[in-house]
């Protein structure tokens, strides 16, 4: 006679009188918001032209004066997670209506119910509450993506009650990676399939231009002269369907170890066996094609996490490890030439716009005051005005020259002997004004900044970011400036900062480039805390239950663990790139169903005991 499963009650917030029944049967249909969500955003990429978020704020003195942004992997994505949101909430109402909805227990409820708390309190007392919400252009990770992906995490955790439910992320999910990796290939291999003729109608709608002209038409017409319509801005970077190789190299290290675990865990020839294998590959080469060390940290990190879960069954293991360390080393000496080119490249770069530090001067001040400009260059002041007098008292390695406007304005020119980069400066009614690269006038000051510039050419320009970015955390200990408004409040008149770094004069930050600094800097330090309180929660729990790894692991604990390691390698490589809205859904999704394995695993482990 079939034993009767009996729910217990003490595991739930909420169990309503069928919840019971649906908890033995699991959802299929309700899945797919949850699914869709986790599995296929990822994918989306389309361009849109749309007012830009920055419109509405006036002249900013280092963006030009075009009203319009053109986006191509962020804008529909976030249309997409708003739609699973909606989706999802329409499920839970069904089920409350039908009697369906139970909601599990969890400590990870309070902290979560802060963050996302926090979140949207920084959103509403955020001076750019518009920018907060939407986000910026180009990113679009505002207040409303990030408490939709909270949702949805919340959704899934409540979704899970078997293995058939996980099922239903694996192969959306294998098949979605293995497409966007495939594309990836094509990028590496110098024949992108964005590039071509179909792949640009993929992205371009077919609307018509202000000649009149349909886009498709111009497409098929540069294609016969061999020309694209679209600049591609990687050339041979994987960047695949998330807009940047470092987002590649950020969600590769969340996905690679579930796969290389399925691998691990099927003991026979299977296709399936297979399928994990050719999928390891794919990814782990996208991985070293992005050409970013970051994603690297991550897998180094995720392969320790890995080690240390599982070392008493790795003997058992040895020779599915050794596949897969072929693997590895094929993807490496694949991708060698690669990085043996571009480092080349790199090294021929420097030498060539970078002086050695002992050779190349330090500014470390410039001023632009009502009466003068100030240069402080290698500890000593120099000051000159457009008095031809003050600027022959110069020193030799300051070639400085005045140049007279026919309207009659004086325009000093200062350049730094063995430099290129001319600094302009122009007097106004107001004071000396520095004349910026889109020619717009600015007041240089000192900027804010933890330790000097000697080493902010590191992490390839981050440390930099770093360096500017933690005085401005003082302000958001308890709430923060507002999702994504990070550009508005970096000080972009840091050009003596950019300067020092070797940075193009002309460009515009607008992400800290770290997930944890994001974090504090939009929604306060306060609400990064509640997040890492989640993940402290979270890795506690894992740890208990995949310490001991068991001989024949079933699905739910194979992916389990698979997630508990690549979130590892996720956090890790999350200390050099942002949480953006391509790739966050993959991450909320995977780190709900992990949490709903932990539980599934937990409950079958006191029942066997």
């Amino acid at each position: 006679m079939k034993k009767k499963t009996v729910v217990d009650r003490e595991q739930y917030i909420v169990l309503m009188s069928r919840a019971e029944a649906s908890l033995k049967r699991g959802f299929s249909v309700q899945l797919l918001p949850a699914v869709f969500f986790t599995c296929c955003v990822i994918m989306i990429s389309r361009m849109i032209q749309a007012p830009s978020a920055y419109a509405q704020l006036g002249d900013l003195f280092y963006l030009s004066d075009s009203q319009t942004i053109t986006d191509f992997y962020f804008y529909y994505k976030s249309v997409a997670i708003y739609i699973c949101t909606v989706w999802a909430g329409l499920c839970f109402g069904y089920r409350a209506v039908t009697g369906t909805l139970w909601v599990r227990k969890s400590r990870l409820y309070l902290p979560l119910i802060i963050y996302f708390a926090l979140v949207f309190l920084s959103y509403f007392f955020s001076e750019y509450r518009n920018i907060a919400w939407h986000g910026t252009d180009g990113l679009y990770s505002g207040a409303a993506v990030l408490l939709c992906c909270g949702f949805v995490f919340f959704y899934v955790i409540n979704s899970i009650t078997n293995e058939k439910c996980i099922k239903w992320f694996l192969w959306p999910l294998t098949v979605c990676i293995a497409v966007i990796s495939v594309l990836g290939i094509t990028q590496w291999a110098g024949s992108d399939f964005f590039r071509s003729t179909l792949g640009q109608k993929l992205l371009v709608p077919n609307s018509e231009t202000i000649s009149g002209e349909m886009t498709w038409s111009i497409i098929d017409n540069l294609a016969g002269q061999g020309k694209t319509a679209l600049e591609f801005v990687f050339d041979t970077a994987v960047y695949q369907t998330v807009g940047n190789p470092n987002y590649v190299a950020l969600y590769t290290p969340l996905v690679l170890p579930l796969f290389a675990l399925l691998f691990i865990r099927e003991r026979n020839v299977t296709s399936h066996r297979i399928i994990w294998v050719i999928m390891f590959g794919l990814i782990l080469f996208n991985l070293f094609a992005s050409q970013s060390t970051g994603g690297i940290v991550g897998i180094i990190c995720a392969l320790i996490a890995a080690i240390l879960l599982s070392l008493k069954s790795i003997r058992s293991n040895v020779k599915s490890i050794g596949v897969l360390a072929v693997v590895v080393i094929a993807c490496c000496l694949l991708n060698f030439q690669t990085f043996e080119i571009n480092h080349t490249n790199n090294s021929n770069e420097t030498e060539q716009n970078n002086q050695p530090s002992s050779a190349k001067r330090l500014i470390e001040q410039i001023h632009t005051e009502s009466n003068r400009v100030v240069f402080i260059i290698d500890g000593e002041e120099f000051e000159m005005t457009d008095d031809p007098a003050t600027l022959t008292s110069l020193p030799e390695f300051i070639i400085a020259s005045l140049e007279i406007h026919p309207d009659g304005q004086s325009i000093i020119n200062i350049q730094i002997e063995g430099e290129s980069r001319v600094w302009q400066f122009i007097r106004t009614s107001e004071g000396y004004r520095f004349i910026n690269d889109i020619g717009k006038l600015v007041v240089l000051r000192d900027v804010p900044r933890v330790g000097n510039d000697e080493f902010i050419h590191l992490g390839t320009g981050r440390v930099y970011i770093w360096s500017r970015t933690l005085p401005l955390l003082k302000n958001a200990i308890f709430l923060g400036y507002g999702p994504d408004t990070f550009m508005l409040y970096f000080p972009q008149d840091d050009y003596v900062g950019r300067y020092n770094g070797d940075w193009d004069l002309r460009a515009v930050i607008d992400k800290p480039h770290n997930l944890y600094l994001n974090i504090a800097f939009g929604s306060g330090i306060l609400s990064l805390v509640a997040f890492l309180t989640i993940i402290i929660l979270y890795f506690y729990q894992s740890i208990r239950l995949y310490r001991n790894h068991p001989k024949n692991a079933d699905l739910i604990d194979t992916f389990g663990r698979g997630i508990f390691i690549g979130i590892c390698g996720f956090l890790a490589a999350g200390m050099f790139y942002d949480g953006v809205t391509s790739v966050m859904p993959l991450f909320w999704g995977l780190f709900g169903l992990g949490i709903a394995c932990n539980i599934l695993s937990s409950a079958t482990k006191q029942k066997n005991n």
